[in-house]
């Protein structure tokens, strides 16, 4: 049905309109503002045909001024390409995204098609692999960004305000005055904790991304931030409330799992919902809680703000860190203390080539592991390997920086050499893949294996079918810096970073395109946007600046 206020179709199932907010009544209303609609579009079809008219008369202008300087054919006609074209061109296309806004703080050069899959967001502006760009929040503080792993639908909650976001990255205001957000990995749900003055009242709401139905589930009080998780199909929240700790579903559901009169950091509810993890925001402790059976699995201090979680395939299994303190495993199938994986204050982990302990969201979802067999371990300058009991096993000193994305294998570079190791069933084997006469100081790997993009002091060679292809990037003078090529999760090209600042990208093909310049910049590091990898490149200055999607956005001073 139609919106009797602004006309735009919206679920049967609505109770208000999730784009004005108005109650659904009568469709005469809605006729009107369709109506009303037609007219605004005749206006501004109008308006564009008067800048047209404008446009044309700039173009007759130059052509006259052109001829009068007796250079027609070169001047007039770079004049129309740089001004009158774009302008013309940003006019006539009505199917323009006003929320896309170019005037970015970015270099893009790049003649390199730059693609992926994933909507990610830096310091606010939130950017699409199709290459658009919103800042409508750029240089927010304190803003929570959720996207589906295919970047089609995203949500931005920031000063109260919950917006959706689309494949275009068009915005609308799903609702105000609210207290805390979740979306579902899938993205087909977003749970919103409402105050009183929010369009449905106080209480837990879902918004549908699929038919953009917008419902109160259920009045309540939730009265703080990181209150609210959704299972990873959508179907279930989690929440913390003045009355308890409930699970929560789109089925109307509201169970009391645990009725204590503090408040908690919630981080998991499974599909099922059988399995449940927390932890108190006042107070020590990760508690999870099993078809009405409670057990603290983790006896320190543990919030939102101090450790990371990595949840298997069903939400049953997970690891966490605090930070200071070691790795630890739990399995709910148990229900016994948590186990210790490694004790070292610093430890970094990736599961097929995918961190979580640096991540920048707490709670971070693996959908393909229905174990963390496989997962590859840094732990004061070592490697490890998690085994199927959970125990860091095949130690090896130094530790390898380019990752498979496919299986459990890891690209380790010895002196003139590039071997592959892999893990399976609690062993490792190594596999050379390339040797040449001269050191390699790093490596860049495709994500789907075929390319190798090697790093040999002043120079970058493709390796491709077992052999080197070309000299993809040559810089005079003293080369790289070590480390500093790296592949983009992103879009799955090679990056390189000259010592002079100036920041290249490589295709698998051996091409390269310098795509801009970071000052006083010394090197690449993995860095986290929403949970999803990207390059950010840090400067002796201490500014940070990231690639996305063959730009380099430069983060704001505040």
């Amino acid at each position: 049905m139609k919106c009797n206020n602004c006309g735009r179709e919206i679920s049967d199932t609505s109770n208000f309109c999730v784009y004005c907010g108005t109650q659904v009544a009568n469709q005469q209303y809605a006729q009107n503002a369709a109506a009303m609609g037609n007219m605004a579009e005749a206006e501004a079809k109008a308006n564009a045909s008067d800048k047209k008219g404008k446009i044309g008369l700039i173009v007759l202008v130059v052509i006259i001024f052109a001829v009068i300087s007796g250079i027609i054919c070169n001047f007039a006609f770079n004049l129309v390409k740089k001004y009158v074209m774009p302008e013309l061109a940003r006019i006539t296309d009505t199917n323009a995204d006003t929320n896309t806004n170019a005037n970015t703080n970015t270099n893009s050069h790049t003649n390199i098609s730059v693609s992926g899959n994933a909507m990610v967001v830096v310091d606010g502006a939130i950017f699409n692999s199709a290459g658009g760009v919103n800042e409508q929040f750029k240089g927010a503080e304190g803003y929570e960004f959720y996207s589906d792993p295919e970047g089609t639908v995203g949500v931005i909650f920031v000063e109260g305000e919950v917006y959706l976001i689309d494949s275009k990255l068009k915005t609308t205001l799903i609702d105000d005055n609210c207290v805390d957000v979740s979306m579902n990995f899938t993205g087909n749900y977003v749970y919103v904790a409402t105050s009183e003055k929010s369009k449905l009242g106080k209480g837990l709401c879902v918004y549908n991304t699929k038919d953009n139905s917008y419902n109160l589930i259920e009045e309540c009080d939730i009265i703080d931030s990181c209150c609210v998780t959704a299972s990873p199909d959508g179907n279930t929240a989690l929440v913390s409330r003045t009355d308890g700790l409930f699970i929560m579903g789109v089925d109307g559901t509201s169970e009391n799992i645990f009725d204590v009169n503090q408040f908690f950091n919630v981080i998991s509810v499974s599909n099922d919902r059988h399995v449940a993890y927390f932890s108190p925001q006042m107070g020590k402790g990760v508690f999870c809680w099993k078809d009405g059976n409670v057990i603290k699995i983790y006896d320190g201090e543990f919030n939102s703000f101090s450790g990371n979680v990595a949840l298997n395939a069903d939400c049953k299994k997970i690891l966490f860190k605090k930070s200071g303190e070691g790795l630890r495993y739990f399995d709910s199938n148990e229900m016994s203390e948590s186990k210790v994986i490694l004790s070292d204050a610093y430890v970094d982990a990736y599961y097929k080539g995918r961190g979580f302990i640096l991540s920048d969201i707490t709670v971070n979802y693996f959908p393909e592991a229905e174990t963390f067999e496989g997962m590859y371990l840094v732990a004061d300058r070592s490697s490890y390997w998690l085994n199927s009991d959970m125990e860091a096993v095949c130690k090896t000193d130094g530790f390898s920086t380019s990752y498979s994305r496919r299986e459990f294998k890891v690209y380790d570079i010895e002196d003139s050499s590039i071997n592959a190791i892999i893990y399976k069933d609690g062993k490792t084997q190594t596999e050379e893949l390339y040797h040449g006469d001269n050191v390699v100081y790093d490596v860049a790997v495709s994500d789907d294996e075929s390319v190798m993009w090697i790093l040999l002091y002043d120079k970058i060679v493709t390796y491709k079918d077992g052999k080197v292809v070309g000299e993809a990037l040559k810089v005079p003078g003293d080369g790289f810096s070590i480390g500093n090529i790296m592949n983009d999760p992103l879009s799955d090209k090679a990056y390189c970073l000259s010592d002079n600042g100036t920041v290249y990208v490589l295709d698998e093909n051996g091409n390269h395109d310098e795509i801009g310049k970071v000052d006083n910049a010394y090197g690449f590091w993995d860095e986290y946007s929403a949970g999803k990898s990207i390059i950010s490149v840090e400067s002796d200055d201490y500014t940070l600046s990231y690639i996305v999607y063959g730009n380099i956005v430069k983060m704001i001073d505040k």
